[in-house]
């Protein structure tokens, strides 16, 4: 079971004044991470820094809308742990994800988790797990990826299943973290991983391209 730390605390915010007689009192604040309160779903371990919150929050606020306000609508939560201890880079149950900043890929590992959280969460998201061309165009590339033919090969750890073949929903996610990646480019700091993203841009061109559409993202193929 993934073992949650605390929120980072928040600013005191000092007592209301009374308005001046005549003038309209201010308006509320907006929630944190803009209109969307993207910001709300994270909490941070002990260990984690804040510059390492900063350009996590900075990455949510960079997704497209719809899947922001999917993820705050459904009350998600996203746990940030240090270091890495092996073993998958990031992980979710469907609301609930975990993203190791130490693995020298937690940027692509948050974007993937997102998107796979979003897409469970709301399955008619356009471009997402719930999306059945979406899905076929995953499946489609899937059989030259599994029998070595595939033009970028196998870009490793496909697991997650939503179609026919296993791990045809991993690819998808991989493909929406390249298109992710392409529009919002200052915002991939990962050391490691760019192999995964490559392969899949050589294996699913048909994929991005449908994902870069649905979500109004850059395909990263052009």
């Amino acid at each position: 079971m993934i073992q949650y730390g605390q929120r980072r605390p928040r600013a005191t915010r000092a007592a209301p004044t009374s308005p001046t007689r005549g003038t309209p009192p201010p308006p509320p604040p907006p929630p944190p991470g803009g209109s969307s309160g993207i910001d709300s779903i994270f909490t941070a371990d002990s260990g984690v820094t804040s510059a390492q919150l900063q350009h996590a929050e900075a990455i949510a606020n960079a997704l497209p809308a719809d899947i922001q306000q999917t993820l705050v609508a459904n009350g998600a939560s996203m746990e940030l742990a240090p270091g890495f201890p092996g073993g998958a880079e990031g992980e979710n149950n469907g609301t609930q994800g975990l993203v190791y900043q130490g693995s020298g890929m937690a940027d692509q590992a948050l974007v993937h988790e997102l998107y796979e959280m979003a897409g469970q969460e709301n399955p008619s998201l356009a471009g997402s797990w719930g999306d059945s061309q979406a899905v076929g165009l995953s499946d489609a590339a899937m059989p030259a990826i599994l029998n070595g033919t595939a033009p970028g090969g196998n870009p490793g750890d496909l697991n997650d299943t939503v179609g026919q073949y296993q791990g045809d929903g991993d690819l998808m996610s991989n493909a929406f973290v390249a298109d992710f990646f392409a529009t919002n480019p200052g915002l991939d700091q990962d050391s490691v991983g760019g192999s995964v993203l490559q392969s899949t841009e050589a294996d699913a061109p048909q994929l991005e391209a449908y994902i870069a559409q649905a979500q109004g993202l850059t395909n990263v193929d052009g």
